[in-house]
């Protein structure tokens, strides 16, 4: 058995690196079920039918006037759209598994008690599946130049595509950065593109999926190609189906 502390684990919200921000953060997977038991039976029986899944989460508020805060994105930029999500209990270190999925903000909240601090709180509700990945990138080194990731090894090749998934959580003075995933048999030859994210020029965050059926390799890695001068840091990650 491994445990760890809850001190280890990261979230991240579209453009936010939002752990600085959190006391707690839950992530909850449920299936439904449809009742299909007849007079035949002598005890109930049901099929699975969708999964769904919700997410929660709150902290102390924040309340600095710098664009890109969880106050803006949180009470304001989520309710006009989904933003991606990343939950990583063990941090975003390559391997480390990560829960991704695609969040409607349901609720925002602030709150306060005269003996505490204004805090926050807000839940989602993921629009499709919810996917169990693992980090391919953490993030924390900032690209500056076009480079090749390290070659990450995935114990063997699956056939049934994925999702990758990127957040962007820094960006100045670059005029883009084009990030691609690619995938190798033996993680030195024959690279392949297997995802590509649209080219960013600033914070943001993306969902690609790489349909059903396809094969994906055993390695990958993430590549960057970078135009201006500056630095960036995204985080990215990738489930196999």
């Amino acid at each position: 058995m491994a445990f760890n502390s809850a001190q280890k684990a990261r979230v991240l919200l579209g453009p936010l690196s939002l752990s600085a921000s959190l006391r707690t953060v839950g992530f909850q997977v449920t299936t439904d079920t449809a009742d299909v038991t007849t007079l035949a039976d002598a005890a109930r029986v049901f099929i699975v039918t969708q999964d769904t899944s919700t997410c929660s989460f709150d902290g102390p508020l924040d309340t600095l006037a710098t664009a890109n805060l969880p106050f803006d994105i949180l009470s304001d930029n989520w309710k006009s759209g989904e933003l991606a999500v990343t939950y990583a209990p063990d941090g975003l270190t390559f391997g480390s598994m990560v829960i991704l999925g695609s969040s409607i903000e349901t609720q925002f909240q602030v709150m306060n008690a005269m003996t505490d601090s204004v805090n926050w709180s807000a839940t989602g509700q993921t629009n499709g599946a919810t996917d169990v990945g693992v980090s391919l990138e953490d993030g924390l080194t900032a690209v500056t130049i076009d480079g090749n990731g390290t070659a990450r090894d995935g114990g063997a090749a699956t056939a049934n595509g994925g999702i990758a998934q990127i957040h962007v959580t820094a960006f100045s003075g670059l005029t883009n950065n084009a990030v691609t995933i690619e995938h190798s048999v033996d993680g030195s030859t024959s690279w392949a593109t297997l995802a590509t994210f649209a080219t960013y020029t600033g914070l943001t965050h993306e969902r690609v999926v790489v349909a059903a059926g396809t094969t994906v390799r055993r390695y990958l890695r993430v590549v960057d190609n970078v135009t201006g001068s500056g630095s960036t840091n995204r985080q990215v990650s990738f489930a196999r189906r």
